[in-house]
């Protein structure tokens, strides 16, 4: 009997949302296999990263995006959307994202 936590693949997408239920520069928290993660869009582009502060948890997707970076809201960490590097040394979990057919669907962990 297979693992609970051992559904998906690496090929497995998980949609999220629908495109236009994004705008321009917004962030907004989604969960996905299980996690929660922070869904961006910047332009026709969409980024997921772990929606958890690693300073003190803090909640990402509340936080603001200015030029690629989410802000945490508790402490102002910055972290870049596309690699998830912090200018600190920290750093989020980026998750393979892609757009079908107008959804938005998320993957697993992307190497980066």
């Amino acid at each position: 009997m297979p693992h609970i936590y051992a559904e998906g693949r690496p090929d497995h997408f998980e949609t999220v949302g629908r495109v236009d239920e994004w705008a321009d520069g917004q962030i907004k928290e989604v969960k996905v296999h299980k996690k929660p993660m922070t869904v961006a869009r910047i332009g026709d582009k969409f980024f997921a990263v772990n929606s958890i502060c690693p300073h003190m948890g803090g909640p990402l997707s509340c936080g603001k995006m200015e030029n690629g970076k989410i802000h945490c809201p508790w402490h102002g960490w910055a972290f870049d959307v596309e690699t998830g590097h912090s200018p600190n040394g920290h750093h989020l979990d980026c998750y393979e994202i892609k757009v079908e057919n107008g959804e938005v669907k998320i993957g697993w962990v992307k190497k980066i």
